[in-house]
């Protein structure tokens, strides 16, 4: 039931630690270059689009092993079978990432980068709002 789950453990704070960074300096790129002002929609929406969208593209790799290693249970793999295919913990993942890439092609690690780029439509909404109440309150 937690097949790939310590994948996620690394792959979220990654998301995370590279994602914020890049939307204050998207937010900052747009002010000075495009004249957008503190409190515009278009700054904060812009802003999550971009970052989003290079983040889901630069992590697409750990995201696919995770979904990888997950869809094991669904081919009935037994405990065994797993960690012998996969290992263990987090340094499972750059071993299957080597395995897909040698077996599949470096690029094939970026499968359904093109899915994953839907996830950045609640960040279009949410920041928007979040950075206007803040301003609000």
């Amino acid at each position: 039931m937690y097949r790939g789950y310590s994948v996620s453990i690394f792959c979220i704070p990654v998301f995370n630690t590279m994602y914020f960074p890049l939307y204050e300096y998207t937010k900052n790129e747009l002010q000075t270059k495009f004249g957008y002002k503190q409190g515009d929609i278009g700054l904060y929406a812009i802003g999550a689009g971009l970052a989003g969208t290079g983040c889901n593209i630069m992590t697409n790799p750990l995201w696919m092993v995770r979904v990888r290693m997950q869809s094991e249970i669904f081919n009935n793999a037994s405990p065994e079978a797993f960690n012998k295919k996969y290992g263990h913990g987090v340094f499972s993942l750059f071993k299957v990432m080597k395995q897909i890439s040698d077996k599949e092609g470096f690029f094939s690690l970026w499968r359904g980068v093109r899915a994953s780029l839907i996830g950045i439509i609640h960040p279009l909404v949410f920041f928007p709002m979040y950075e206007s109440m803040k301003l609000y309150f």
